[in-house]
């Protein structure tokens, strides 16, 4: 048995199948979502994600985002501001865009609520994702 699982951001769907198995990071704590699971809304600043089917597995980093879980349709909703595959992740363009934040944050008289909110968002994210 499986559950629809639909990975998208603004700008293009990442996958849109079945699944068996979803382990990911949800502000809450670890999580895995398998067919059948409670609904449920999670946000996410950075998590590792992996979807398993049948097939095979595939691995994600996504960054800044939510999950939503639909029980009663059986269907799985995870979507980001930016999502890669984990192989495809440029450690350099990543330094380089955490360096961009941090500059931009030394001047924070420069910035509107929002983006001081965005960017403080994406430096967690990136520091998250240097931890690992």
């Amino acid at each position: 048995m499986s559950f629809n699982l639909l990975i998208q951001t603004p700008d293009r769907e990442i996958y849109n199948g079945p699944a068996d198995l979803l382990t990911l990071s949800t502000d809450m704590g670890e999580m895995q979502v398998l067919p059948g699971h409670v609904s449920m809304l999670g946000s996410i600043t950075y998590s590792a994600i992996r979807l398993q089917n049948e097939a095979n597995h595939q691995d994600f980093v996504l960054r800044h985002g939510f999950l939503f879980v639909e029980r009663e349709t059986n269907d799985v909703r995870v979507l980001g501001m930016t999502i890669e595959k984990t192989e495809e992740l440029n450690e350099v363009s990543a330094k380089e865009y955490l360096e961009f934040i941090l500059a931009k944050l030394d001047k924070p008289d420069e910035l509107n609520k929002y983006q001081l909110t965005f960017l403080e968002g994406q430096k967690l994210a990136l520091e998250k994702q240097f931890e690992e």
